[in-house]
């Protein structure tokens, strides 16, 4: 005998969430939020990997349950200890109103294909139990349970995530670098942050400024470079440092929370855009030259096995059921 009941939820505009309970089971019907950008993204059955390359839905494809736009039918009362749940951070209401409420195994959450900031209002789960440990992209807060992991390359659906240009490229010799220091992102109004550094260095002689272009030429122009300005993106962390840094050039980002990320990888962590001159670049890459840096940290297999290391724990911790 099913029973159906109706909730009004709202989360920007008005929707419904369908819960249906058999027996002692109950099943949520994710909800719809807003239009997405491809059909693909929709499909479950679609949302490929980019193996060996880092990627929002390679973390996605590594989780037991998922939460997200492709609303797959998820049930509470199937999560096992350890079990990991992707979350589409777009959702977040939506999973601490009605889905952990109802889990009640230490469960690991994954958070990643969206700008918006993890863990943010809902950092007091981390004190709670059944949260055991919470990977997620774009962190805007410090605790011993919260993961960072890196933004990486956009998902193959998109045309700035195909993976035939990023083998293409990566082709080419990489020891002919005649830029001393790129600059290649947009000024946009959900970005003003970029524009005082866009001011201070679209005139520096030793800054590449380089206009729109395609992925191709776009990570072309990444591969004959030495440095990179990598401000934030529509998050904390930006696709273009991660591109820059499989393509040998050595971005510059400011500190921030994701700065544990980049621990024995070539990146230039500052606090102030007028420390980077023709002078300080050139002395940081003498410097730099000479350091042997950990690859591995720039692809997936690196990333997906600190997960599961992760999940053996909660395992181990809590007994797995």
């Amino acid at each position: 005998m099913k029973k159906r009941e109706l909730c009004m939820w709202r989360l920007s505009t008005l929707f419904f969430l369908c819960a249906v309970t058999v027996g002692d089971a109950r099943e949520f019907v994710i909800p719809e939020l807003r239009n997405y950008d491809s059909e693909d993204q929709l499909d479950h059955s679609k949302r490929v990997h980019s193996y060996p390359y880092i990627t929002s839905d390679g973390f996605r494809a590594a989780c037991d349950f998922w939460i997200d736009e492709a609303r797959v039918p998820f049930d509470p009362c199937h999560v096992k200890t350890g079990d990991i749940i992707y979350l589409n951070p777009y959702y977040l209401d939506f999973f601490f109103d009605y889905v952990h409420p109802e889990i009640k195994v230490p469960y690991v959450l994954l958070t990643t294909n969206s700008t918006v900031s993890c863990p943010g209002k809902y950092a007091c789960y981390l004190d709670e139990r059944t949260l055991a440990c919470w990977f997620t992209k774009n962190p805007d807060y410090r605790h011993p349970k919260l993961k960072p992991i890196p933004l990486g390359f956009a998902n193959a659906y998109f045309s700035f995530g195909d993976v035939r240009v990023i083998k293409r490229v990566r082709t080419f010799p990489s020891q002919y670098r005649d830029v001393l220091l790129l600059m290649n992102f947009k000024v946009a109004d959900d970005r003003i942050w970029r524009k005082p550094v866009y001011d201070l260095f679209k005139n520096e002689p030793f800054c590449y400024n380089a206009p729109q272009k395609s992925f191709y030429e776009y990570l072309y122009d990444m591969s004959r470079s030495k440095f990179l300005l990598s401000p934030a993106g529509a998050g904390v962390d930006c696709y273009r440092t991660w591109e820059a840094l499989l393509f040998g050039c050595i971005p510059i980002v400011k500190r921030s929370t994701i700065d544990s990320l980049f621990k024995d990888l070539p990146v230039v962590i500052i606090d102030d855009w007028r420390q980077v001159t023709r002078d300080f670049l050139e002395k940081k890459y003498k410097q730099m030259s000479k350091i042997k840096y950990r690859r591995e940290k720039l692809f997936m297999p690196y990333w997906l096995n600190k997960i599961k290391k992760a999940q053996k724990k909660v395992r181990i911790r809590y007994g797995s059921k």
